[in-house]
């Protein structure tokens, strides 16, 4: 036996109880959006990392790193009811089902339409970047197949699916123009990039809870097709929310204030 062999076989397994970066990561993205889903005011309840530290015992160093949330959009302190807080930890644990990471693209573009995003033509970019991540697809037609399915996902009726499906359409197309260049962001616009990021938060508010089945196929594709060729169906309805908080619940040492922000109305000057 060599002695690289004798050290090999003396190494114990890497610990379960040290999280791997990426797992934190995951961690964070779904606290924060679980908050965002949890808080039903009037302006969006944030929750904005400010520091994080790292000590890897097997590792060079130690790694910090900082973020100034005055760089986003204003945002005010909030103190949650007890209410609030049962529903955070109750979309919490809805959001860290396995099926959830397939999506993760549209929870993290979501988050920063709402939290980092000053100007409204970013919104409008990330919001529709999400709506792909869900229903996007190489087959087809891209923008009827996105737009039809969140029309299918959002509404009941034929009729309410025609109209959101219409103004899905003009979203898409205005994003496109801010994308491509061959236009800017009229004031009438504004409310577009709006509504784009509210279709967003609502198709993932809907594949988690009322559509798991939808969600657990394996990209935009079969997620797509499944939806469409699924259209006749009624949309079911969605399980209530047991409160029963998880005591396993990860314990993430970072640094976060709790805000409510404001959505951008109008983009910055350059």
């Amino acid at each position: 036996m060599t002695s690289k062999q004798a050290l090999g076989s003396e190494l114990q397994p890497w610990p379960q109880d040290l999280r791997s970066p990426e797992s934190l990561e995951q961690a964070v993205l779904r606290l924060r959006f679980s908050l965002m889903l949890a808080v039903n005011r009037p302006e969006r309840a944030q929750l904005l990392p400010t520091w994080r530290y790292v000590d890897d015992p097997l590792g060079f160093g130690r790694a910090s790193s900082w973020n100034d949330p005055r760089q986003g959009p204003s945002f005010m302190p909030l103190q949650l009811t007890d209410a609030e807080t049962r529903s955070w930890q109750e979309w919490y644990n809805q959001l860290s089902t396995v099926h959830v990471n397939r999506i993760e693209l549209a929870l993290s573009r979501v988050l920063r339409a709402i939290a980092e995003r000053r100007e409204s033509s970013d919104v409008l970019i990330d919001s529709v970047i999400a709506w792909e991540n869900l229903f996007g697809t190489k087959e087809g037609e891209p923008t009827f197949r996105v737009t039809t399915c969140l029309a299918i996902l959002l509404e009941d009726t034929f009729q309410a699916r025609v109209d959101l499906r219409k103004r899905l359409a003009a979203i898409y197309s205005l994003r496109s123009k801010v994308v491509h260049g061959s236009g800017n962001l009229k004031e009438h616009d504004y409310p577009k990039c709006q509504e784009a990021l509210e279709i967003a938060i609502r198709a993932i508010r809907a594949l988690t809870t009322a559509r798991t089945d939808i969600l657990e196929l394996a990209d935009g594709s079969a997620r797509s097709q499944a939806l469409l060729l699924d259209a006749g169906s009624p949309r079911p309805e969605a399980p209530a929310h047991q409160v029963d908080p998880d005591p396993n619940v990860v314990r993430v040492e970072s640094g976060v204030e709790g805000s409510s922000g404001e959505p951008p109305s109008t983009p910055a000057s350059d």
